[in-house]
């Protein structure tokens, strides 16, 4: 075992999402410069896979072994994730170089979100190595002395994952979010990219900080991109609908208890504001989106406690 192969079990197992995610030893880091065959048609692979489920368009074939090195330095960290301070060290390679989010080497940043976010969805703390444990970020912090979790450098060196996830809990904590608003634009931009962001951001999420993401990225974007917003919206009701009215009504019932008002229940009811200031301020959706429906519970709670107005919470 060395860290090549820590990297291609990650990578295998982002492909394939069996199992739990693996775990390895990351000596002969050296070798990561240089990888195998073996290990760039794994990262190809998930390129595919991943530009598949986003419906961008798939990489050709002859494009297999062309991902940059930057996911298979990302995938020998996450393996490696018992030796905190390597791993670190190997994830910061892997963010893109250059000043423009999504560049050229557009599949480098697919594969790279493809990895995050199968990570992130099965991510656990790392396990101890030489006495020394790390622990995963739970609230937003703007101490910049505590060494940054491994989960939260994936979001910063992943421009994709930073949007269609959320941002670093660091720079929301600073609002400093300007980066991921520009990738988005840029998204949108490209071939398909108003259908990747809404796919990417339509679904309900358990982690109130995502849907909080979601609210402030829409409301930066409806200026300038209104139908991207509605277009998330619309994707929110078409393919999560009967999960939204779950979730709304959960969230209706919390927010008529006594005490504290519960943060995911608010972020569930706000990411639907977006939608409803479109309509207050006269957007006629059955016109420009007539396939848009059940929305209404949404927009009631939304008007109801007051959730339209930046900042209402």
């Amino acid at each position: 075992m060395n860290a090549e192969i820590t990297a291609q079990r990650v990578l295998g197992w982002a492909v394939t999402r069996e199992g739990t995610l693996p775990s390895g030893p990351l000596w002969e880091t050296a070798r990561l410069g240089r990888p195998g065959r073996a290990t760039r048609v794994l990262a190809g692979e998930l390129a595919r896979r991943t530009a598949a489920t986003l419906g961008i368009g798939v990489p050709a074939p002859g494009d297999a072994t062309t991902i940059g090195l930057g996911t298979v330095f990302l995938a020998a960290a996450v393996g490696g994730r018992g030796q905190p301070e390597p791993a670190r060290r190997l994830a910061e390679l892997a963010r893109p170089a250059g000043r423009r989010a999504i560049g050229p080497r557009w599949y480098d940043l697919v594969a790279l979100h493809g990895l995050v976010a199968a990570v992130l969805r099965d991510w656990r703390p790392p396990p101890p190595s030489s006495g020394t444990t790390t622990t995963v970020s739970t609230t937003v912090s703007g101490d910049g002395d505590e060494p940054e979790p491994l989960d939260e450098i994936l979001l910063r060196v992943s421009p994709l994952s930073a949007v269609l996830h959320r941002p670093p809990l660091r720079k929301l904590a600073a609002r400093a979010t300007g980066e991921e608003v520009a990738t988005a634009v840029e998204l949108l931009a490209r071939p398909r990219g108003a259908a990747t962001l809404a796919a990417g951001l339509a679904s309900w999420s358990p982690d109130h900080t995502v849907l909080s993401w979601r609210v402030e990225l829409m409301r930066r974007l409806r200026a300038d991109h209104p139908d991207a917003v509605l277009d998330i919206h619309c994707l929110a009701r078409s393919r999560h609908g009967a999960e939204w009215d779950r979730r709304l009504s959960w969230a209706r019932r919390a927010l008529n208890r006594l005490g504290p008002p519960d943060p995911l229940a608010i972020a569930t009811v706000e990411f639907w504001a977006p939608l409803f200031s479109a309509v207050r301020s006269g957007t006629e959706l059955a016109r420009v989106r007539p396939l848009l429906q059940g929305h209404e519970q949404a927009l009631q709670l939304v008007r109801f406690h007051n959730l339209d107005k930046v900042g209402a919470r």
